[in-house]
């Protein structure tokens, strides 16, 4: 093969077939890989997602890390390399690994730590995702600046002395006293359940949040500005009486009479999330719908529409819904679409997420496609096509499909 692979999502290859390419490697997601192969090879590995990989070869190799996805690593090989880690997803680590490295630090993934460690460590934590802390550890470290940062459960008591800024957090179980005490700014944080009086008595700024099941009568009483939060579960008619801008918002469930809430608002709804919405309530609204999901909507409501689409998500829909739009189609995810709908629409297709297509439609389509995510796809439709594939993620293809393509891959 004399293509350039760039950003490319590879489940399975051989050794072998590594060691005699002389390509390019770059951000790439391998699954599995021999130790032997990494080793012989002489390219720059930058931004590559590795599951499983031997210690030694990463001890061996004189490359730059920067950015990877590893999953399971021996902690005396972490201990020896010299390379500047940011930006790594780790799964499982020796705490004293973490101690002994004099590394900084810097929006990584762990998912289990030892107090211990975190409490010994002088770096600088930002945007780190962890799932699991001790709350004294939290409570004992006064000079790390909390930032984006994921904690699924922490204690109470702990966040209540910290003179920390919080931002961006995502917490799934919190006391609603110690939110009551804190003073601090919450800004773009993940809360899946909270006491609705505690949210009453606050007098922060909610931006950007999360929430998952809230009162609609602690949500009507406030005056704050409701700015891209995750609403699953609301009366309709807390959103009535509400005069709120309402932006990039997910609403998983609304109640059909919801729909006339929407139809009084003059709100402009742009970036939400809904999931089941009422097909008529789609029809009068006469709002800019930009950059939506959508898993289930009555394609009637569709046709009848003149919005512009941009970036939706779509999960089921109508095959006759998307051959009588006449939109400019960009951007989407589609799970399950029929092979005629997509023949004879002659839409501009980019960046959209198809797991099952018919191959006889993508054969007859002349689109332009870029960017798409192909799951499961027949070898002889990538033979007969014409099209410039670029920054595809392919799971499962035949070998042969690959030999007889002459496109020009990247990223």
């Amino acid at each position: 093969m004399a293509l350039h692979f760039t950003q490319w999502h590879f489940i399975s290859l051989t050794g072998t077939s590594l060691h005699s390419m002389a390509l390019h490697f770059t951000q790439w997601h391998f699954i599995s890989l021999t130790g032997t192969s990494l080793h012989s090879m002489a390219l720059h590995f930058t931004q590559w997602h590795f599951i499983s990989l031997t210690g030694t070869s990463l001890h061996s190799m004189a490359f730059h890390f920067t950015q990877w996805h590893f999953f399971l690593y021996n902690g005396t090989s972490f201990h020896s390399l010299a390379h500047h880690f940011i930006q790594w997803h780790f799964t499982s680590l020796k705490g004293t690994s973490l101690s002994t490295m004099a590394l900084h630090f810097t929006q990584w993934q762990f998912i289990s730590l030892s107090g211990t460690s975190l409490y010994s460590m002088a770096h600088h934590f930002t945007q780190w995702h962890l799932t699991s802390l001790n709350g004294t550890s939290l409570h004992s470290m006064a000079l790390l600046h909390f930032t984006q940062w994921q904690f699924i459960s922490v204690n109470g008591t702990s966040i209540h002395p910290m003179a920390l800024q919080f931002t961006q957090w995502r917490f799934n179980s919190v006391n609603g006293t110690s939110f009551h005490s804190m003073a601090l700014q919450f800004s773009q944080w993940h809360f899946n359940s909270v006491n609705g009086t505690s949210l009453h008595s606050m007098a922060l700024q909610f931006s950007q949040w999360h929430l998952t099941s809230f009162n609609g009568t602690s949500i009507q009483s406030l005056a704050l500005p409701f700015t891209q939060w995750h609403i699953t579960s609301f009366n309709g008619i807390s959103f009535h009486p509400m005069a709120l801008r309402f932006t990039q918002w997910h609403l998983t469930s609304l109640n059909g009479t919801s729909g006339t809430s929407l139809h009084s608002m003059a709100l402009r709804f742009t970036q939400w999330h809904f999931i089941s919405l009422n097909g008529t309530s789609l029809h009068s609204m006469a709002l800019h719908f930009t950059q939506w999901h959508f898993n289930s909507l009555n394609g009637i409501s569709l046709h009848s529409m003149t919005l512009h689409f941009i970036q939706w998500h779509f999960t089921s829909v109508n095959s006759t819904l998307f051959h009588s739009m006449a939109l400019h189609s960009t951007q989407w995810h589609v799970t399950s679409l029929n092979g005629t709908s997509l023949h004879p629409m002659a839409l501009h297709f980019t960046q959209w997420h198809f797991i099952s297509p018919n191959g006889t439609s993508l054969h007859s389509m002349t689109l332009h496609f870029i960017q798409w995510h192909f799951t499961s796809v027949n070898s002889t439709l990538f033979h007969s096509m014409a099209l410039h594939s670029t920054q595809w993620h392919f799971t499962s293809l035949n070998d042969t499909s690959f030999h007889s393509m002459a496109f020009h891959f990247s990223q």
